[in-house]
């Protein structure tokens, strides 16, 4: 049964959710600084086949965070303001963080006792001072993911962005300094966790957040309804790990750890992208839960919007790619015949949270798996196929087209749910633009006369193309920029 959105809308609405996106924006844009720093520095820092450690550390941690986590996370976003069995948001926080805190405890502890379970901690260094390591990276990640996820659900902007800061700071600050000392993965990766369980304490008493666990008591009701919905999901999170993770193993197994530096460095610099991305996923789930029954033409409005501003900035990216590559140390420039093509992947996962939003709102989420499992399968196939002939920048082509198939699928099944997209026109051209722009990009390396002037023929389309999407935004950020000038 299709869910149609009922109500009025307004453009003082849309000030208000654009105001609320800028305001969960700001992590984004100190993470976007920071990045920009960071990459050059690293990359002359530490060499290609130490930063694929990194990167292989960085995948593990992910895949035993599935386990932690297997939806629940989910869960606590989703009934944040319709907490089930009429319980209070603070059991709701407490049950799920319980919950995930207790699996990676439990999923700690198989690692411990089972070392050679997972062959990519094996391919790094075979000893227990990684995997306590591990152990302690993926209890502290738990736990400032919950506490992001507070922060941001509660709309606190203040906390969030303090919060943000510090696991940037943790994250992409830190192995620097110690790579000035010592450029080697495990002094890295020990700095790093170190710092995020400093920070822990900072924030996690700033609130009363949780209830004591001596006086939590189990609610079996509730407990069956959150994991009705939050379980499901956990094949979806297993998925997009498997589908993120096919092009560094296979780099690892066809190539060497230098293919991974270079692409992880190429994906550093994709990162960028993320200032739109998360910024926009910040504030967006909390806006659609809250809003989604009185809401008309609202979200097809942001739906044109957020992808005209993705498609826009992955053009200046594109445009941009021979400063940003001058910058990284010499051995990673070869990472610019492909980067364009990893840029699509968050493009498509960005516009697929506008179009399919159906499935969650509707609580079926194991259709998510539908989605990412032809992802995998379009992606793994294409890499096998490609690596051998095109090198690393086969892995960035296999990864575009997975995810091109993954937005078309989630946005036909999301749209059976939920009404979003009454035109398809703007989300094909803005794929198009991105494709073709990636294209010219890889075939014209050597030919700046033909490849510029081609990427500024598409940008000026684009802008005709989506001129009433540009007007509206110029005209918000005209008036947010003279409202904060008119505060100092």
């Amino acid at each position: 049964m299709k869910i149609l959105p009922e109500g009025l809308n307004s453009s003082s609405t849309t000030n208000t959710f654009i105001n609320k996106l800028l305001g969960f924006s700001v992590v984004v844009w100190v993470s976007l600084i920071v990045s920009f720093i960071s990459a050059p520095i690293s990359t002359r820092l530490y060499a290609p086949e130490e930063l694929g450690k990194i990167n292989l550390f960085s995948v593990t941690t992910n895949f035993i965070l599935l386990f932690a986590y297997i939806g629940i996370d989910q869960a606590f976003v989703r009934f944040y303001y319709e907490p089930p069995e009429k319980r209070s948001v603070k059991y709701l926080f407490s049950f799920c963080f319980y919950f995930s805190l207790l699996a990676a405890l439990l999923s700690g502890i198989i690692v411990l006792i089972v070392d050679n379970f997972y062959p990519i901690i094996n391919t790094i260094q075979n000893n227990y001072y990684i995997l306590v390591l591990l152990f302690i990276n993926t209890a502290s990640l738990v736990i400032l993911r919950y506490l992001n996820l507070a922060f941001r659900m509660q709309q606190d902007v203040k906390m969030y962005t303090f919060l943000g800061i510090s696991m940037i700071i943790a994250s992409k600050f830190i192995y620097l300094l110690i790579g000035l000392k010592s450029p080697t993965y495990i002094p890295a990766l020990t700095g790093t966790v170190l710092i995020q369980v400093l920070i822990i304490p900072v924030f996690f008493f700033k609130k009363k957040l949780l209830i004591p666990i001596q006086k939590f008591k189990l609610d079996k009701k509730f407990s069956l309804i959150i994991l009705k919905y939050g379980v499901p999901l956990f094949p979806v999170t297993l998925l997009v790990w498997v589908d993120n993770s096919i092009a560094p193993i296979l780099l690892k197994k066809m190539l060497s750890f230098e293919a991974i530096g270079i692409y992880s460095a190429a994906v550093a610099i994709v990162s960028l992208i993320n200032i739109v991305q998360n910024g926009f996923n910040t504030y967006w789930q909390a806006y659609i839960y809250e809003n989604y029954k009185t809401q008309t033409n609202q979200f097809y409005r942001v739906h044109k919007s957020i992808t005209f501003v993705i498609v826009i900035f992955g053009l200046i990216l594109i445009s941009s790619q021979d400063i940003i590559f001058l910058i990284l140390g010499e051995k990673y420039r070869s990472a610019k015949e492909f980067f364009p093509f990893l840029l699509v992947a968050p493009i498509c996962y960005t516009i697929a949270e506008t179009t399919g939003l159906g499935i969650n709102i509707s609580k079926k989420t194991y259709l998510n798996t539908i989605p990412f499992l032809f992802s995998i399968i379009v992606n793994l196939s294409l890499a096998f196929f490609l690596i051998p002939f095109l090198g690393i920048s086969g892995a960035a082509i296999a990864s575009a087209s997975g995810s091109i198939f993954s937005l078309a699928i989630k946005t036909y099944i999301g749209e059976k749910y939920y009404v979003v997209v009454s035109n398809y026109f703007y989300m094909i051209f803005g794929l198009f633009v991105i494709i073709a722009a990636s294209s010219i990009s890889m075939i014209s390396q050597n030919a700046p006369f033909i490849k510029f002037p081609s990427l500024f023929v598409l940008f000026i389309i684009t802008l005709i193309v989506y001129r009433k999407e540009f007007f509206e935004l110029l005209k918000i950020l005209i008036n947010t920029y003279s409202r904060f000038n008119n505060k100092f």
